[in-house]
């Protein structure tokens, strides 16, 4: 169902003590905020994608059109003050993980980690 890099990257989640995180970031603007993150587990994450990837009828919410969700963008969880994904994007080799405001009309990523790898370390 899922390529080996999701495979590999849910296993990695499944191996965090804790599915309740939180991280400090710098925000746009250089601010460091921190934001408390809940984490999918494997069982979560099909579903973790509705809303994303599909709608609830099984159709595709991905466009190759800027705003739109990507192919490549998968979500792993989301902050739980405000809603908003937390994702990786799969096609930059290091797998940055994002989050973007919902509910904007159109997908605009932040960076919060330069590589999934750096984010694992951090919440470990």
């Amino acid at each position: 169902m899922f390529n080996l890099d999701i495979e590999e990257i849910l296993d990695k989640l499944e191996e965090v003590r804790c599915k309740e995180t939180n991280i400090k970031y710098r925000n746009i603007n250089g601010e460091i905020q921190v934001a408390s993150l809940y984490l999918f587990s494997k069982g979560e994450f099909t579903e973790g994608q509705l809303g994303y990837r599909e709608d609830e009828n099984g159709n595709s919410l991905i466009k190759d059109i800027e705003g739109y969700w990507k192919d490549s963008w998968f979500v792993i969880g989301y902050d739980e003050e405000v809603g908003d994904p937390i994702f990786i994007d799969i096609s930059n080799k290091d797998v940055p993980v994002l989050v973007a405001e919902h509910g904007m009309d159109e997908w605009e990523p932040f960076v919060l980690y330069n590589s999934f790898e750096n984010f694992i370390k951090d919440i470990q």
